[in-house]
C-alpha cells in the first residue's frame, strides 16, 4: 500500500462486514481501509460508495479497499478521479510478496541476552524481594526517561509492582 512505513491503528469499527478495518497514517495523512472477503469475486459499487461516505464523516485523504478477487466496472468508474484505491486480489498478492521478498532480503536481527554482572545493594535486594502485588522476584529495571534504576516485578507487563 505504498511506501512503507505508515503507522496503522486496527479500528474494530467494521462490524459483520462493513466499515472500517485499520486507519493508516504517513506524513499528516489518514487513509481509511476496508477488506473484503467476499464469497463473491467481485465487489460492487455500494460498498465503494459507502467508504466514499465515511471519507468525509472521518476526515481522512484516502481509502483503500482490498479484496481476494475483482472489482464490478460501475464501482471501479465511480472510484475514477477519487482518492479511492481499489487493490484486487492480484493485486494484494503482489504486495504481499513484495514485501516478503524485502523481510527473507534482511539480515536476522542477532539475539541479544541479559546479563547480570551487577554487585549494588538494589541487585542483592533483587535476590531477598518480591513484589507486593503478586509476590513474584523482583528485578533491576532502568527508568527510560531518566536512567535511574528500580525494581519491578519480573511479571510484567502482567503485573506492574516495584519496590
Amino acid at each position: 500500500m505504498g511506501g512503507l512505513p505508515y503507522s496503522v491503528e486496527e479500528t474494530g469499527l467494521g462490524g459483520a462486514d462493513g466499515g472500517i478495518d485499520l486507519i493508516l497514517r504517513k506524513d499528516n495523512r489518514r487513509t481509511l481501509v476496508q477488506c473484503k472477503q467476499w464469497k463473491r469475486q467481485q465487489v460492487g459499487v455500494s460498498v465503494v460508495r459507502e467508504m466514499f461516505g465515511l471519507l468525509a464523516h472521518h476526515q481522512a485523504h484516502a481509502v483503500k479497499i482490498a479484496c481476494i478477487g475483482t472489482y464490478t466496472k460501475d464501482a471501479e468508474r465511480f472510484a475514477e478521479g477519487k482518492p479511492i484505491e481499489l487493490i484486487s486480489g492480484e493485486q494484494l498478492l503482489k504486495m504481499i510478496q513484495a514485501v516478503q521478498q524485502q523481510v527473507a532480503a534482511q539480515p536476522a536481527p542477532s539475539r541479544i541476552e541479559p546479563t547480570f554482572t551487577s554487585t549494588s545493594a538494589a541487585s542483592a535486594a533483587v535476590a531477598t524481594s518480591s513484589c507486593a502485588r503478586c509476590g513474584s522476584a523482583l528485578v533491576q529495571r532502568r527508568n527510560r526517561r531518566t536512567s535511574e534504576n528500580f525494581l519491578g516485578c519480573s511479571q510484567f507487563p502482567k503485573c506492574k509492582g516495584n519496590a
